[in-house]
């Protein structure tokens, strides 16, 4: 009967009455599998071997004389090829230099890398369990026997850890001298740490050299804070002290005496949060940039109590009751009247003892004029009083200038005075569209007489609305 190997190993397995005289070769390369796969190490190196690569673990002695790379305990894997993008380089272990897959076998491996060029993928075939690692990893895997690659060293569970020495992220452990380390997240649930005791039943005292929590959003609670120091600052001492934190994260914070902010606040993170203050305030309120608001649509301030000066640049207001005080250097409410001057004064009402505005009214009886002239022109940025006093017999045309927008009503009159000793043989014209009482433009003022003209807008001069207001006024 030939011999067999064994399924794991590879060891051969002699039947009863062979192999004589080969005893002892045979097993001795036995030994030499066994001590391989106990302890021996091979370093394999991926490059020029493309996106894939066969772990040989043919059993017996390859070629009679050497254990094959998937013997060993230990693979070192280095090196590789550029499998493509987002790809990693397959590592098959196969049952012979063939390639054929070795899925049934139940195997411990010991994995580590030394500059491996890109990630691999150990697989036996098949399963959809594979073993991914990369440069700088140490990983112990198991081939299960059913197509099936295990990482026994991703998920590492431990009800009690107790370290007293070597390193964690490059942080010395039970070293003399105290070093500092930051984590991303700690969860230690038992053991010790500087002889501490984790989660015991009796509260025990520690002193760190150095405690950060950098995390985002990370907080450490001390229950209870009776006692103690934080950064040096007595808790629950009888005598207040001073302390300086980066950051203070509470769910409720309640500060005795003077709290003082340094650096830039934020109160509330939306409009649902309010800010009550019971306290009057000792300061001066002078916002960053002067685009800020005080109050919105919907949610205005009530009452304004002000002693002093407001300088505003526009006021717009509901209604405005001025008691006092001045406008444009006018007296408010004297018991004297005082003079004023108004660029522009809009007023549903307005009720005064005497208005002087010399710009309602302006003449032209230059000889400039009264020779021949044909265009008198009425500048409503001037006046809406208007004296136009000539002798010329031709067509007179009256021309409007600077009349408001649509939507603001203008109104103008003309004395048109004809001081001639003859009949007038022309007509005067009017801007745009004007109509006339009966669509009829009343007749030119004969020898001697003051006619009276007055005309409207309210479409900034497009169509005016005219009437005679006075004939012959003597």
């Amino acid at each position: 009967m030939p011999s067999t190997y064994s399924l794991n190993t590879g060891l051969e397995l002699i039947a009863t009455g062979e192999k004589s005289g080969s005893w002892g070769s045979i097993t001795n390369g036995n030994l030499e599998i066994l001590d391989a796969a106990i302890n021996g190490g091979v370093t394999v190196s991926l490059t020029g071997e493309g996106a894939s690569y066969d772990l040989d673990t043919s059993d017996w002695l390859v070629s009679g004389t050497d254990v094959s790379e998937g013997q060993n305990k230990l693979i070192t894997l280095t090196g590789g090829d550029d499998p493509g993008v987002g790809n990693r380089i397959t590592l098959n272990i196969v049952a012979d230099a063939t390639g054929t897959p070795r899925s049934t076998l139940e195997k411990l491996y010991f994995i580590r890398t030394s500059s491996l060029s890109y990630g691999v993928e150990i697989s036996t075939g098949t399963g959809a369990s594979k073993v991914n690692i990369d440069d700088g990893d140490f990983k112990i895997i198991f081939a299960d026997g059913s197509d099936e690659v295990i990482s026994l060293t991703d998920d590492l569970t431990a009800s009690s850890v107790k370290i007293t020495g070597g390193a964690i992220d490059g942080t010395p452990i039970g070293a003399t001298t105290a070093s500092t380390a930051v984590f991303s997240s700690v969860d230690v649930n038992a053991g010790t740490i500087d002889n501490a005791v984790i989660g015991g039943t009796t509260p025990a005292a520690a002193d760190f050299t150095a405690f950060t929590v950098n995390a985002a959003g990370s907080t450490f609670t001390v229950s209870p804070a009776s006692a103690g120091t934080l950064n040096n600052v007595v808790v629950g001492g009888v005598t207040a002290a001073a302390a300086t934190f980066t950051t203070v994260n509470g769910t409720d914070v309640t500060a005795s005496g003077n709290l003082q902010v340094d650096g830039n606040t934020t109160l509330g993170s939306d409009d649902a949060d309010t800010v009550t203050i019971n306290a009057d305030i000792a300061s001066s309120l002078v916002p960053s940039v002067e685009t800020l608001d005080l109050g919105a649509v919907g949610s205005e301030w009530r009452d304004l109590y002000i002693t002093g000066t407001a300088n505003i640049d526009s006021l717009v207001a509901d209604t405005a009751d001025i008691n006092g005080g001045t406008v444009d250097g006018a007296t408010i409410g004297g018991v004297t009247p005082g003079d004023a001057t108004f660029n522009t004064m809009t007023a549903t009402t307005v009720n005064a003892t005497t208005i002087n505005a010399s710009n309602f009214y302006e003449s032209s009886n230059s000889p400039t004029f009264n020779i021949g002239a044909s265009t008198f022109t009425c500048d409503a940025n001037t006046a809406s009083l208007f004296y136009c006093s000539h002798n010329a017999t031709g067509n007179i045309e009256f021309i409007f200038t600077n009349v408001p927008a649509s939507g603001s009503v203008y109104s103008a009159t003309i004395i048109h005075n004809y001081y001639g000793t003859s009949s007038r043989t022309g007509t005067s014209t009017y801007p745009g569209t004007t109509l006339w009482p009966n669509g009829t433009q009343p007749a030119e003022p004969g020898p001697g007489e003051s006619d009276i003209i007055t005309l409207f807008t309210y479409d900034g001069g497009t169509t005016w609305y005219a009437g005679l207001s006075g004939i012959n006024m003597s």
